[in-house]
Parts: structure tokens; sequence; C-alpha cells
């Protein structure tokens, strides 16, 4: 909370405050809800617009930058930037697919092409979480 009133973050404070509504629908997942509580507080609002978005626009999980730029009625550079933004925090992965093996380890089993950041399903459940502010 203490983080949401930071004037730093006073851009992102819809953001935050829908955290703490949707923190409890991860359950007991605390790693996972502190790493999109982090995503919130590391990126900026216009990369958190960029996920919103693209997870909107997408059905197999690569992104359209056009179509999103045209969305958001922002520039391609912009958006390319987000982009490159939210990968860089872990908001993208070029994984598609994790798989759990028999000894409990998990491998990649889909890659997006060329190994450009894609929506996950880590990407999904963060744009959900964060989506009622991004509306």
């Amino acid at each position: 909370m203490a983080t949401g009133l930071n004037a730093e973050y006073a851009d992102k404070l819809e953001f935050l405050a829908n955290a703490l509504v949707s923190g409890p629908t991860l359950g007991d997942d605390d790693a996972r809800r502190a790493k999109f509580v982090e995503l919130i507080r590391q990126v900026s609002r216009p990369a958190l617009e960029v996920l919103a978005a693209s997870v909107e626009l997408t059905g197999d999980g690569d992104i359209f930058k056009d179509q999103i730029a045209e969305r958001l009625a922002w520039h391609p550079d912009l958006v390319e930037a987000c982009v490159l933004e939210l990968h860089s925090f872990g908001a993208y992965s070029h994984i598609l697919r994790w798989q759990e093996q028999r000894d409990g380890r998990y491998q990649p089993m889909a890659s997006f092409a060329d190994e450009k950041p894609g929506v996950a399903p880590l990407t999904r459940q963060f744009a959900e979480f964060i989506r009622n502010a991004a509306e």
C-alpha cells in the first residue's frame, strides 16, 4: 500500500489498486503475486497499456505491433519500445509452453519463431491481474 501512495508510482496507481483486488485470485501463489506487483512497479504505464492491448489482440501468442499501435493511436516505434521493455522484465517470453517431466523438472516444449517475444500463459495471467485497471 505504501508503494501505491509513493508519488513515483502515481501514474500506475489504478494498476496497483487492482493488484490488491486481484491478488486473492492467485491463492497461495505468493511468488507470482510478488512478481506481478514488481512488474507493475518496474515497467512504465505505456508498457502496461501495450501489454493489455496485446493480450486482447493475439490469438496464438504473436504480438501484432501494428494493430496495437492502431488500437492505442500511438506511433509503432513507441509500441516497439514498450514490447522490448516488457520482454526485458519477463512479462513477455520467447517460450510459449513448458512441460513437466517425470522427474518433476520443467522443460520448454514450444517457442515463438526466431525466439521473438510473445504472449505466453504468464503474460495472460498478468494481464488478467491488471485488466480492470487498464479499462
